[in-house]
């Protein structure tokens, strides 16, 4: 006989739950008499949601005017995210190596939270909704490239690394103008050198429109998920420490997928 908890594996701290009703409910599995178990193991998605973005992306982006420049991300993860992990990288003109950089040493932004970076010389109705002003990343045009990095890796990116679209800007619509990600889109684009079309992944408003910055949000049924990844790892061993020799065990797996429904707040717990 084995301890089901040592067979299955089961790992509380990890946020998974046994599914009431599950059948047979058995706290032991005998070998020599086996029966059909369910084991009825759920993610919980309520004590770890990773259907959400685990780091901050892009949410806006604003080529005005003059100096009227801002960069805005968001965190749509239900816990605050550190700062001092991210980096955001300018490309001008096409360049293949950075030009321009920010880095922060502390600070967080907070779940469901965004934080705006403004060009300091910006007006100042564009100022008064800045948690930071900043001019050396923000000297862009509508044809400069931006990479958003986690610990050095690419988290989310606008634009193309290595390509310069002209003046104009992707698809002639990232000069002159505020761009908003769509609140289907739940994390960024990782790849600096494919295809960028705006329109796929943002909502295109005029220029110098800040009313629509700093109040990003996600919306949970338009969204596009993805697959969460989980490891089942079976480990048997006799009574002396042995690894288990007996045969015959049959293991059938069934993977049942669920959604919020109503959750624009990263925060909120919208139902099942």
């Amino acid at each position: 006989v084995y301890d089901a908890a040592d067979v299955l594996g089961y790992n509380y701290d990890q946020g998974y739950t046994l599914r009431e009703g599950a059948a047979p409910l058995v706290n032991s599995l005998d070998a020599a008499n086996p029966v059909p178990y369910n084991a009825g193991v759920i993610h919980g998605l309520n004590d770890k949601p990773n259907v959400f973005p685990e780091g901050l992306f892009f949410s806006a982006y604003l080529e005005g005017t003059s100096n009227n420049k801002a960069i805005e991300l968001f965190n749509g993860y239900t816990e605050a995210i550190n700062l001092a992990d991210y980096e955001i990288q300018l490309f001008n003109n096409g360049h293949t190596s950075p030009d321009k950089y920010i880095r922060w040493s502390s600070g967080e932004v907070g779940p469901g939270e965004t934080y705006l970076i403004v060009h300091s010389s910006a007006e100042q109705a564009l100022k008064d909704k800045a948690d930071i002003l900043f001019s050396n990343l923000l000297e862009f045009n509508g044809n400069d490239a931006l990479l958003l990095l986690k610990n050095g890796k690419v988290a989310d990116r606008f634009g193309i690394v290595g390509d310069d679209p002209g003046n104009a800007g992707w698809e002639g619509v990232t000069t002159d103008r505020t761009l908003v990600r769509k609140t289907s889109v739940l994390k960024g684009r990782v790849a600096p050198y494919t295809e960028f079309i705006p329109s796929d992944e943002w909502v295109i408003h005029g220029v110098n429109d800040y009313s629509v910055l700093k109040n990003h949000t996600v919306n949970m049924t338009d969204a596009t998920w993805r697959c969460l990844d989980i490891d089942l790892v079976l480990v048997l061993e006799e009574d002396s420490g042995n690894e288990w020799q007996g045969a015959g065990m049959k293991l059938t797996t069934t993977i049942e997928g669920r959604q919020y429904r109503n959750a624009t707040d990263p925060a909120g717990k919208g139902g099942w």
